[in-house]
Order: structure tokens, then C-alpha cells, then sequence
């Protein structure tokens, strides 16, 4: 490995975020700081702090990192699939993926944005692309002139799928991981019987 002094800022960064990306994947959102990534990869915080403004910044590349995971997975696995079943291999997939990377994901759902922060555009647009497989799964079901009550929707499926996922084992409510794919896909049913029973949604208020 090359001595502190031979990393370039470009280095630095890349293993400052591969740190904490390990971190955050073994222990939580909460075992990560600009220090323990500073130790881990051998260098001081200040040199940290010359090379990101706050730890943010390193918080959110893991964020977009972990999103560009999702992404690249649904492109394989949920392109062109619509409708009910469309709907079942998407929840299966969001199970699937969201107890593999559990305390990476917890970032995208949980992470609390500090305060005077914005998400980054390339974060955003990252964000839109995973809403984006689970519109067009539920595409046929709302005319071209719905698009927002679609996006809606999508956010709403998203949500929902969330809850079901999110409820550790460990916690008080206790839903053990096996369980999570059946409430998935009883969530998938009523969620089409609604789609189904209103085709043209009432337009929601912002």
C-alpha cells in the first residue's frame, strides 16, 4: 500500500468513501465518523477536512453509491415488467436488496439531512431513477395525462414497501426477514385492487 504521503486528494477521497462504505456495512450509520474513517485509511481528520467540506459529503457518495447498486440491479431484473406480477418481482427484488445492504440503505431512509444541507442534483436524479422502475410497473394503469398522480403513486408503493422492509427483527415489532417477502406481496394485492378498483385517480393536492 503507498505511504500516506504518496496518496493524491483523488486517493484520499476514494478511500475515504470505501471506508466508510465498510463502516456503515458492518456496523451502522451510527459507528461512522470522519475520525474512524480518518484511522481507518491512516490519515489525520484535517487531511480529511482538506479534502471534503464535512462528513456529509462522504455520507451522501456512499448514499449514491448504494442507489447506484439498486439501479444497476432493477435495470437487470425489473426492465419491462408491469402489472401485478410486474409489481411482485419488484417487491420481491426491494426485500432482496434492502436486507443485503441493510445499513447502507438505512442512509437513503433515515440519514437526517443537516441543517443548511441540500441534496446534491446527481443524488436527486439517482433517487427519480429508482421511483422510475416502479411508475412504469404501474404505467398501464393511469393515462399519459396522470403522470403526476403516478409519481404519487410510485412514492406511496415505495413508502409502503419501505415499512414492511424496515421493521428489524430485533425491534419491538419483531418481523422476522423470512416474513418480509409475504407482507410484500399481500401489500402488492391490495395495493392492485385499489389501482384496479379507481383507474382514473382522483388528483392529489400538493
Amino acid at each position: 500500500m503507498a505511504r500516506r504521503s504518496d496518496h493524491s486528494r483523488e486517493e484520499i477521497a476514494a478511500l475515504a468513501i470505501a471506508s466508510a462504505k465498510k463502516l456503515i456495512s458492518e456496523n451502522g450509520i451510527e459507528e461512522a465518523s470522519i475520525r474512524k474513517v480518518a484511522g481507518d485509511i491512516g490519515h489525520s481528520p484535517v487531511t480529511l477536512y482538506n479534502v471534503f467540506e464535512d462528513f456529509y459529503e462522504i455520507i451522501i457518495a456512499v448514499a449514491e453509491g448504494v442507489l447506484d447498486e439498486m439501479i444497476a440491479a432493477a435495470s437487470t431484473d425489473l426492465e419491462g415488467k408491469q402489472g401485478r406480477e410486474g409489481l411482485y418481482e419488484l417487491a420481491d427484488f426491494y426485500v432482496r436488496f434492502t436486507q443485503l445492504n441493510y445499513h447502507r440503505w438505512r442512509l437513503v431512509t433515515e440519514y437526517q439531512l443537516p441543517k443548511g444541507k441540500s441534496l446534491p442534483q446527481s443524488y436527486v436524479e439517482k433517487m427519480n431513477a429508482v421511483l422510475g422502475f416502479i411508475e412504469r410497473a404501474i404505467k398501464h394503469y393511469f393515462p399519459e395525462s396522470q403522470a403526476m398522480e403516478r409519481r404519487k403513486t410510485a412514492v406511496t408503493l415505495w413508502a409502503s414497501l419501505h415499512g414492511v422492509c424496515s421493521v428489524s427483527s430485533n425491534s419491538l415489532a419483531r418481523i422476522p426477514p423470512r416474513a418480509r417477502r409475504e407482507l410484500a406481496r399481500i401489500l402488492v394485492d391490495r395495493f392492485v385492487v385499489g389501482l384496479e378498483e379507481t383507474p382514473t385517480p382522483v388528483s392529489i393536492a400538493s
